[in-house]
Formats: structure tokens, sequence, C-alpha cells
């Protein structure tokens, strides 16, 4: 599992699903979805990469592998750091 660059703010990389909320807005539903990219050591966390989608990239629990385009930081904020994100999955 690793991640690669792509030209444009993109980038693609492949990981596991830990987590997916579904998020009704004011424009239709999205998913967020926690991704984890595994620690290059034991002494690291993984990396969690958060991603917005209009669709469910795959079920938790399994691996894929996601075209994201970066449009900006995360912020945690409390009780909803789960819906900032700064991934969208390109589709």
């Amino acid at each position: 599992m690793g991640t690669s660059e792509n030209p444009n703010g993109t980038f693609q990389f492949q990981a596991y699903l830990d987590a997916l909320k579904k998020v009704d807005t004011s424009n239709g539903v999205k998913f967020i979805h926690k991704f984890l990219i595994p620690a290059p050591d034991t002494l690291s966390s993984p990396t969690q990469l958060y991603v917005g989608s209009p669709r469910q990239i795959c079920d938790v629990g399994k691996d894929a592998t996601v075209l994201v385009r970066v449009y900006g930081w995360s912020r945690k904020t409390k009780g909803n750091s789960f819906q900032n994100h700064a991934l969208e999955e390109i589709l």
C-alpha cells in the first residue's frame, strides 16, 4: 500500500477502509471515508486519509485504490472531525 503523485494536485493511493460515514448535505448524499495507510515502522501511527465522495468507494474492511484531488486542509472540531476532509475522489 502507498501513494503515487499525478499532475494537477491529484494523487492516487491504495489503503484500507477503516470507517465510513454517510452524510446528508444540501447537495445530496456524500460519503466520508476514513482510509488507513500502514505506518512505516512500529513506532509510528498509520496515516489517516479522509476522502469525500458522492459514492461509497468500497466496503469497510477492504483495500481500495483511489484517485483524489487535494483541495484544502482538514481541521478538527468537536464532534464533527469525521466530516472535515480535504480530499475528494475523482470519478
